[in-house]
């Protein structure tokens, strides 16, 4: 190929994760070679036929035991019930991390959960407990009931703090036990356990530096240092999930509604707790505890809430 114009001495473009080399010389021509991340699997050579040869190529025939080996080298297959979005994030960060191979698969509560479940009989469930619609004890046992040859291993990741819950899911059948905030090298041992994942990924942290006294910096960097994850890179999910619980709170509390307010309250707390933002943690949780409606403690506890996201959301 020549009439490029202008001269480039082993030029590199990267693209999707691969690498394409381009060696040019004006009159002369071009050379283009490349490089492709693949999936690893082992080949026999004495299974791989040459069927022609000549100077600069060799074509290759399979037999169908090898073409069967190749194909049938799948990913593993992650599943995600969690209705957070920041926690969601948070565990798809550092489980691509982990095992960037993997493919992931994702469901907002336990109805959608148990359908996903059925179409991609995934290798791995990770489980959050509080959801809506149906929670991660009744999509667990609906899940171990239509299980036929085998058992999935699926992980309970909570933020309750109850007494008996690890009990209580360990009892329907789940196999582990993860309190928020999600910690990497929590996760990467439970891998490792059910999946005998022995592969670990480093990455530079990113220091995230605000001083706010509304803030655990002291939890925030224990975070970056155990999870792998620019935690800067969550603050656009973690300030679209405060505002939108904020104002389904509103609307609960309109409605009187006390069920839905602890349950979005719980919601609020799981992001809390990831970005490790104290005071938040502290009054949702107060909100989340609050069993019966009274109107003017609940108006109470939603203005001192209000005015700790809305500092909170200038500042992120």
């Amino acid at each position: 190929m020549t009439g490029l114009g202008l001269a480039i001495s082993s030029k590199l473009l990267s693209m999707m994760g691969s690498k394409i080399y381009i060696d040019s010389e004006v009159g002369k021509g071009s050379h283009f070679y490349f490089d492709l991340n693949m999936n690893q699997f082992i080949l026999d050579p004495n299974e791989c036929i040459i069927s022609a040869e000549t100077e600069n190529q060799h074509v290759y025939h399979f037999t169908n035991e090898l073409i069967n080996q190749i194909t049938s080298h799948g990913l593993i297959k992650i599943m995600l019930v969690e209705d957070n979005k920041v926690n969601l994030f948070l565990l798809k960060s550092i489980l691509k991390d982990l095992l960037p191979s993997s493919s992931f698969y994702e469901a907002v509560n336990g109805q959608e959960a148990v359908e996903l479940y059925q179409n991609i009989q995934p290798d791995i469930i990770f489980m959050d407990i509080q959801m809506p619609i149906m929670n991660g004890i009744e999509a667990t046992q609906r899940i171990r009931a239509i299980e036929t040859t085998r058992s999935i291993p699926i992980i309970a990741v909570t933020a309750g703090t109850s007494e008996g819950e690890r009990e209580n899911c360990l009892s329907v059948g789940m196999n582990d036990f993860l309190t928020k905030p999600i910690v990497r090298n929590s996760i990467e041992k439970t891998l490792k356990q059910f999946l005998s994942i022995e592969q670990s990924t480093k990455e530079t942290i990113e220091q995230i530096q605000v001083e706010n006294i509304h803030i655990d910096f002291q939890k925030l960097e224990e975070a970056n240092k155990s999870n792998g994850v620019y935690l800067k890179s969550i603050f656009p999910y973690i300030k679209e999930s405060l505002l939108e619980g904020q104002k389904e709170l509103h609307q609960h509390f309109n409605n009187k509604d006390i069920k839905s307010i602890n349950l979005v309250a719980h919601r609020i707390k799981g992001t809390a707790l990831t970005a490790s933002f104290s005071q938040l943690t502290l009054l949702s949780k107060e909100l989340e505890m609050t069993k019966d409606f009274d109107y003017e403690i609940i108006q109470n506890q939603l203005n001192r809430l209000d005015a700790e996201i809305n500092y909170l959301v200038t500042i992120l």
